[in-house]
């Protein structure tokens, strides 16, 4: 819950008229060590996505996705080129990316005021239609805005590329520096 305020995920405010409030889920999980030792407890606000309603709640969804052949395919690429892999983690990375639609939910168990009010979401949460493609729309302006652009294209043809599109990815790896900066953007 602290990085969800933290990230000033949230207003409290009235529902207007009209509209639903869809409600959340706290999802608990025992993170052990390699000999099953218990090393800590987390837990996850999850939106119950399947309550928003289209056009409404969210507009668009879409968000590309990356096959293991594509990965396989780069790490090759890699190992050619003499490129340097790096793996990236984006601690609450769905706490990020600003949601455009007007999302409202309802306060999650533990944290209800008893006010009546919901949270209308400023940004994404777990669980929500719109949380993966936020996410990215977030990654993509504020890690590289630079390669945003091409590396999108690029990630439209990345199944069945032709010759002078595999030499355009070539020269936006190039530019970025490494696999692990492209691999961020598709």
């Amino acid at each position: 819950m602290g990085s969800i305020i933290e990230n000033n995920t949230f207003d409290l405010v009235n529902l207007p008229p009209g509209r639903k409030a869809i409600s959340s889920k706290w999802l608990f999980k025992r993170k052990t060590d390699a000999d099953g030792n218990i090393e800590r407890y987390k837990s996850r606000l999850v939106a119950k996505g399947y309550q928003q309603q289209e056009k409404k709640d969210y507009n668009e969804v879409y968000a590309p996705v990356v096959k293991g052949t594509t990965l396989r395919t780069l790490f090759a690429a890699a190992a050619i080129k003499g490129w340097v892999v790096k793996q990236m983690d984006i601690v609450t990375a769905f706490l990020n990316g600003v949601l455009e639609e007007e999302t409202y939910m309802e306060q999650p168990e533990g944290y209800n005021d008893g006010s009546g009010r919901v949270w209308k979401l400023k940004k994404a949460l777990y669980g929500l239609k719109q949380a993966p493609r936020q996410c990215l729309m977030y990654a993509a302006v504020h890690t590289r805005p630079d390669a945003a652009f091409s590396t999108g294209q690029l990630a439209r043809v990345v199944q069945c590329p032709n010759e002078e599109q595999v030499a355009a990815g070539e020269r936006v790896a190039n530019s970025i520096g490494s696999v692990a900066s492209l691999l961020g953007w598709l």
